[in-house]
């Protein structure tokens, strides 16, 4: 059984990992088409540095012309399953009608869950990006302008899949809610990495914060967002103070768990970055300081203490980034530092209720958003799930 999955990143080492291309075998021969050199190459040859930690693998293609495209196009055959994880882009869509077109069996993966839920109506929403500045606004009522006429563009474009590919019980209740049955469910990357290690508990006297790399991230690269009401200098030097004062606070050490894409060489404060290591320096903290970063839900899992900071700045970027803070702070019931637009904040002298996990919100949120109500295959990747389930509907029309 083959899948064809189209991306738009780079291999390293946590995507080998997610991708399932290291040493583990799996039924399903799986080959991942990367279109980023296409795309962008400047940012390709970027992130192919090695202080990127790059990997190499010989089922991970760089297309990096469209007579390579075509080339691997060709060989595509007829019943071969294919997968677009290379986001909302006409030539991703494209290259999906394509293979429609030579009888590809259509996949579409609704990944992670909603954690923007806000009633907040238009007028507030605007009230928000202007506090921005009337340059400021406009420029964003252009973009979404322009982001708006791409959906629709790529919606028209896109193919009605076979199957969906679901990860947690909130998508699966809404396709439901949708008469939509054809859908198979996984355990996400998330939660297959928790399952391996949740039984072991060892907690160091150390924080950890969840880096994202919101200052300056790959995705803000492919969209050619420019940041500039982000200070780097006075964001890190906020982060910075907040890290001393809880320091300070608990009488324990900061470690910071670095995005999986930031540079080895890029480490804006004098404190020590752990590289490719997240979910092991979540395991055996104490408590975890968050943003905006899917890590979280690793946190969630493990049922750890969370704070979160909330950074006013992150609302020229989109106003999802504190709607996704309230958001976890309402469910899970956890404090939060307010950051205002000038980087100042207050913490208070004691943050001992930090440490009042609300376990049951904790698990309720876990089967409902990073699994589901009755995981009946806890053990098996997603790969796994997915071969499982496509070969048994395969076996069934053969009979």
């Amino acid at each position: 059984m083959k899948l064809i999955v189209l991306v738009n990143q780079n291999l390293n080492r946590t995507n080998l990992n997610r991708f399932n291309l290291g040493k583990k075998k799996n039924q399903l021969n799986k080959f991942f088409w990367s279109i980023l050199p296409m795309n962008d190459e400047k940012l390709f040859f970027e992130y192919n540095k090695s202080e990127y930690r790059p990997k190499k693998n010989k089922n991970f293609i760089n297309i990096k012309s469209y007579y390579e495209l075509y080339k691997n196009l060709k060989k595509v055959k007829k019943n071969t399953y294919f997968l677009n994880k290379a986001g909302n882009y006409l030539k991703s869509s494209l290259i999906e009608l394509i293979m429609k077109f030579k009888g590809c069996i259509i996949l579409k993966k609704i990944e992670w869950y909603e954690n923007t839920h806000t009633s907040e109506n238009f007028i507030n929403k605007i009230s928000r990006i202007y506090k921005f500045g009337i340059i400021f606004t406009v420029k964003k009522f252009f973009r979404i302008f322009r982001f708006l006429i791409k959906r629709f563009l790529v919606e028209a474009l896109s193919c009605k899949p076979n199957y969906f590919i679901i990860e947690n019980q909130s998508r699966e209740n809404y396709l439901k809610s949708q008469k939509i049955n054809n859908f198979i469910k996984v355990n996400s990357f998330t939660y297959s990495s928790f399952n391996k290690i949740k039984s072991k508990k060892n907690s160091k006297n150390y924080f950890v914060f969840l880096d994202s790399e919101i200052e300056n991230s790959f995705e803000s690269k492919v969209l050619k967002n420019k940041h500039g009401f982000i200070n780097h200098l006075k964001y890190w030097k906020c982060l910075e103070n907040i890290f001393d004062q809880l320091s300070k606070n608990f009488k324990m050490d900061i470690k910071i768990a670095s995005h999986f894409r930031r540079s080895k060489y890029n480490k804006p404060i004098k404190k020590k970055f752990y590289f490719d290591q997240t979910l092991k320096l979540i395991k055996n903290s104490k408590f975890v300081v968050v943003q905006n970063s899917s890590a979280i839900d690793w946190a969630i899992l493990l049922k750890k203490p969370i704070l979160l900071l909330n950074f006013k700045a992150f609302d020229a970027i989109s106003l999802e980034n504190s709607d996704s803070i309230k958001f976890y702070k309402n469910k899970l019931l956890l404090e939060i530092i307010n950051i205002d637009s000038n980087y100042n904040f207050k913490m208070k002298k004691k943050m001992n209720s930090l440490f009042n996990v609300n376990k049951e919100k904790y698990q309720k949120f876990s089967k409902f958003y990073l699994n589901y109500k009755t995981c009946k295959f806890p053990h098996l990747d997603e790969w796994d799930m997915i071969y499982n389930k496509l070969n048994k509907k395969l076996n069934y029309k053969t009979r």
